[in-house]
């Protein structure tokens, strides 16, 4: 086995996204049980289930990374260069879980959102079409975790 094709960016991204979401599952799973005596959600449950749907589709992805690097012949490729998107995404996520913990979920969700389609939405749309498409993107989370599942944000 060839270690040096794990190496390869097409898996050692996948693989340190799902060494991430392992940290992250085990701080969901700290948090207490995922359902509560009165039958409702605990507000950890939404992090569990993400975190392993999350580490399923990475393993996944490493595996079809894999599969591929093993059909096609060894082609030399340019890495590509660390840009100001992947910083301003990067730090989204962390102004994402500092707001979160301010100011609760629904402003943090709209920020982050609103940040979000700003710096990659691919088309052309003016800012108020992306502040309309964020609160509505927003609400509609919200309704989904707070409504149909029952989770508190605190």
């Amino acid at each position: 086995m060839n270690l040096r094709r794990f190496l390869h960016r097409s898996v050692l991204i996948p693989l340190v996204c799902m060494v991430f979401l392992i940290g992250y599952l085990g701080v969901g799973l700290s948090m207490g049980p995922l359902i509560l005596p009165s039958g409702l959600t605990n507000e950890n449950f939404i992090p569990v289930i993400i975190s392993i749907i999350g580490i399923l589709l990475c393993i996944s992805i490493m595996k079809d990374s894999l599969k591929e690097m093993d059909d096609e012949e060894p082609v030399k490729e340019a890495e590509p260069k660390f840009g100001l998107k992947q910083i301003i995404l990067f730090a989204d996520f962390f102004l994402f879980i500092g707001l979160y913990s301010l100011v609760g979920f629904i402003p943090a969700a709209f920020v982050f959102t609103l940040i979000f389609m700003v710096f990659f939405d691919d088309k052309v749309r003016g800012l108020l079409k992306k502040l309309i498409i964020s609160i509505i993107i927003t609400a509609v989370v919200y309704i989904l975790y707070a409504v149909v599942f029952g989770v508190r944000f605190n």
